[in-house]
């Protein structure tokens, strides 16, 4: 047995997170796990542990290539027709002026698509589906700020659900979001419509003031939090994006702790 080469530990408050980025697995383990695992020393290792890391892609067999299973999982995707994803940026203003912003933070490009530009994307999309006969769908959302123009978000939404469901298509709905905006009466619209959303947090309050910012400077970690909440309250799910950097790494594990939790 080996240790999986896409392993990655996280310094978490008690030992460490270790992530399977080729399983996209995630546990929990104390030192002396992970030594075991960087040095592949698994003797007096209780078998019901090595059969756990066995099934999350931790250790893989000697034999075992990693990177000719990578490629062959990547080609599978990127080739495969079964799955299709649609990513609709329906505007780029925004009201944030986060500094690594690469779309110029709402200030190089800062169009909103109209009706008809949502009507001709929503037939581009089934004209897309049909001519490869997919049955299974992802649409999300995405800016800018796509909170800034959610009426033409709901039409496409809309349009797209009820075609779908006419033609035997099953389809999966997100929003990326930086959460600002995503009050509960907005929340209370979209639900039926969006299975989740996609929010960031760059680390604890601290930090994330410093780079999730408005124009006037000021941060919005209480913001993007109680954004979460409104938006698990409403029935939709959350996927937290974290943005790690050389400058909030060694802050990340703060995440993990309850204290950040109680900021």
């Amino acid at each position: 047995m080996k240790s999986s080469i896409f392993n990655v530990f996280v310094p978490a408050k008690r030992g460490y997170a270790l992530y399977n980025t080729l399983h996209e697995s995630i546990l929990f383990c104390d030192e002396e796990l992970k030594n075991a695992l960087e040095t592949n020393t698994y003797d007096s290792m209780n078998p019901e542990y090595i059969l756990a890391l066995k099934k999350n892609g931790v250790i893989v067999e000697d034999s075992t290539d990693e990177i000719t299973l990578y490629r062959y999982r990547y080609n599978s995707r990127a080739f495969s027709t079964r799955k299709m994803q649609f990513v609709v940026v329906t505007t780029y203003k925004c009201n944030l002026s986060c500094p690594y912003c690469y779309e110029g933070k709402g200030e190089v490009y800062s169009e909103k698509m109209d009706r008809k530009t949502a009507e001709r994307t929503v037939k581009a999309m089934q004209n897309r589906i049909l001519h490869l006969q997919t049955r299974n769908v992802t649409l999300i959302l995405f800016g800018g700020e796509p909170l800034l123009n959610m009426d033409v978000g709901l039409q496409i939404l809309e349009e797209m659900r009820s075609w779908c469901r006419s033609k035997d298509v099953e389809m999966r709905t997100f929003m990326v979001t930086n959460g600002t905006l995503l009050t509960k009466e907005k929340a209370a619209v979209l639900s039926p419509y969006l299975e989740g959303v996609q929010i960031t947090l760059d680390g604890p309050q601290p930090f994330h003031d410093t780079t999730r910012i408005y124009r006037d400077g000021k941060g919005t970690y209480n913001e993007v939090v109680r954004a979460i909440e409104t938006a698990l309250d409403s029935g939709m799910s959350v996927s937290l994006r974290v943005q790690v950097s050389k400058d909030n790494y060694s802050q990340i594990c703060l995440l993990y702790t309850s204290d950040a939790a109680d900021e």
